[in-house]
């Protein structure tokens, strides 16, 4: 804010993009409490700042200004309000690779690994929720069914 004392008036400029640079707004908030705010899912919060450049495992703690730059910040808050909540729900799998390998019987240690030859973010760990994409894909790679069978639309 400035003043200026020839007006006795208070002139209040404000920088939007100044804004997710510094640690107030949205970049002073950890994932944890914009999933929460937003009242998004807060896997695919994370899975979209990996998106983003974010290298897992994610801190859900830590505050988006100590681990994004403003565009990022930016970015991830334009998706947010952008895309509807339940369609960010639809486009993450129901259960974790750790119901996975419970549901299907394998390893976790060999999901991971199928995950790590796939290149996919994993950045829950074992309580991540794969993209649905990424699930079909992974189906495929175990050879327990046909990714078409689960998601025609793929």
């Amino acid at each position: 804010a400035s003043y200026d004392e020839e007006d006795d008036e208070q002139d209040v400029t404000y920088d939007t993009y100044d804004a997710f640079q510094e640690d107030y707004g949205v970049a002073g908030c950890s994932l944890r409490e914009v999933a929460h705010d937003y009242n998004f899912p807060l896997e695919y919060l994370v899975s979209s700042a990996c998106q983003l450049g974010l290298s897992p495992p994610v801190d859900t703690e830590k505050k988006l200004s100590a681990m994004l730059n403003g565009d990022q910040i930016y970015a991830l808050l334009e998706a947010i309000t952008t895309l509807d909540k339940a369609e960010a729900y639809d486009r993450l799998s129901d259960d974790t690779l750790e119901e996975i390998a419970e549901e299907y019987d394998v390893s976790i240690a060999h999901i991971f690994e199928l995950c790590a030859d796939l290149d996919f973010d994993l950045p829950m760990g074992v309580q991540t929720h794969l993209r649905v994409q990424e699930y079909a894909r992974l189906l495929e790679e175990l050879e327990l069914a046909s990714p078409s069978k689960f998601f025609p639309e793929l």
